[in-house]
């Protein structure tokens, strides 16, 4: 780091305190102080498609994004991981490399899609090819979309290590690059969110050592300054699973960052890796009823700040899934599935061509145009309350005209989990 970067980092924490103390975000400035305008979309650039689309992709043949899995390296020990112990995870198979997962985006390309989602096994931004992998899906016109921890963003050792650059020459580059990008923040409070991550602790360029979540809060810093939460749709996004550890503190999280244009991913977590069986699970889960509350809950205030109402999703007052339909999940071995939350695998990259594997998905063949879908796999596994549609359907007809508009989703199921 340079000497002036070095002075620009100690005066920026000193006028961000709450950085330092890892407590709140309160200096990001406001951007819906009443309620949301008209033209606001609920949702994320890239991962937010109109009808028009959908029928389209649907009547083409086409898919409208793609989920790639880039390296396997990863700082965190998230409680709720979906791809530690994974039982997809085949030891000793050679991952993809950088130059087949460009190749697979050209495919996806030719297909139709139009945003890539970089996530992970690993963390893609420790990864060294992150931003040519970024770059070239911009260089295709379609929107890199990377879903990331956000610490590497406000380390700038660890920017410098992986990426030749600070953490806010990273921030600026995503952003013209046209990427969306969404951070893990599943608390606000230090301890909470550490204890989450498994409690790592990491180095600055001097020396000093502080928790996952003091970088992270730089990081999303550094992401509201580049100009990321100022598009509509938003293209910065904040990514909470519901956990006992942070249940109390979801709604208003999901309120504060809805101000600021940052769009609140709020979710249970997927059934795969760490969560797998029941008993894993249930050390973590909160009570259905909880759950069924909190959506109730969240969707009032959505409806009463007058966002527009498209029912019910899966994803705690956002967006309809929009992974059912038009999209897959290519693992860090080329394997393809559905959805991440899928575990029968329709082949592999390096043995078929993206459209042949598309021609025997679930997603094409069942969910192929459907533009209500609800996340079949959560709902078997349990993490997601099977009334959860119906109530919280019934109580904002009971208290909301425009709910009345909207038919409650099919609830289509794939062949195979």
């Amino acid at each position: 780091m340079t000497d002036f970067a070095t002075v620009k980092l100690i005066l920026f924490l000193k006028e961000n305190p709450e950085v330092v103390n890892m407590k709140t975000i309160t200096k990001i400035p406001t951007i819906y102080n009443k309620k949301f305008p008209k033209s606001f979309i609920n949702g994320i650039d890239g991962w937010t498609f109109s009808d028009d689309e959908i029928d389209k992709a649907h009547q083409n043949n086409e898919i409208l994004m793609l989920d790639m899995e880039l390296g396997v390296n990863c700082s965190l020990n998230c409680s709720y991981c979906f791809r530690k112990n994974d039982e997809r995870d085949k030891e000793g198979n050679e991952i993809l490399s950088t130059q087949k997962i460009l190749s697979v985006i050209s495919e996806a390309k030719k297909m139709g899609a139009k945003s890539i989602h970089i996530v992970g096994k690993g963390e893609p931004t420790e990864h060294h090819d992150f931003f040519k992998v970024m770059k070239y899906i911009s260089d295709l016109k379609m929107t890199p979309l990377v879903f990331t921890a956000g610490h590497v963003f406000g380390n700038d050792r660890l920017a410098m290590l992986y990426h030749k650059m600070t953490g806010e020459e990273m921030a600026r580059k995503l952003h013209d690059l046209g990427a969306s990008v969404i951070v893990k923040v599943n608390s606000r409070e230090s301890d909470i969110q550490n204890e989450i991550v498994g409690n790592p602790v990491m180095e600055d360029n001097y020396g000093n050592k502080h928790g996952y979540t003091y970088y992270r809060n730089i990081g999303l810093k550094r992401l509201v300054e580049a100009g990321f939460n100022k598009h509509n749709p938003t293209r910065l996004s904040v990514a909470t699973v519901i956990l006992k550890d942070n249940f109390n503190e979801i709604f208003d999280n999901y309120v504060s960052f809805r101000k600021l244009n940052i769009y609140p991913i709020v979710n249970t977590f997927v059934p795969c890796g760490k969560t797998k069986t029941k008993e894993e699970s249930e050390k973590i889960d909160v009570k259905n009823e909880q759950k069924i509350e909190l959506w109730k809950r969240i969707y009032s205030f959505n409806i009463e700040n007058e966002m527009k109402y498209q029912g019910v999703s899966s994803y705690c007052g956002g967006h309809i899934c929009s992974q059912l339909g038009y999209a897959m999940y290519i693992n860090v071995w080329g394997e393809v599935f559905d959805c991440p939350a899928s575990k029968h695998k329709l082949g592999n990259v390096e043995e078929q061509s993206i459209i042949e594997l598309w021609n025997k998905s679930t997603n094409r063949n069942i969910f192929g145009g459907n533009k209500d879908n609800y996340c079949p796999y959560r709902l078997a596994f349990g993490s997601l309350p099977k009334n959860l549609l119906e109530e919280v359907d019934k109580h904002l007809k009971r208290n909301y005209p425009q709910a009345r508009k909207i038919k409650i989703q099919k609830l289509l199921q794939p062949k195979h989990y």
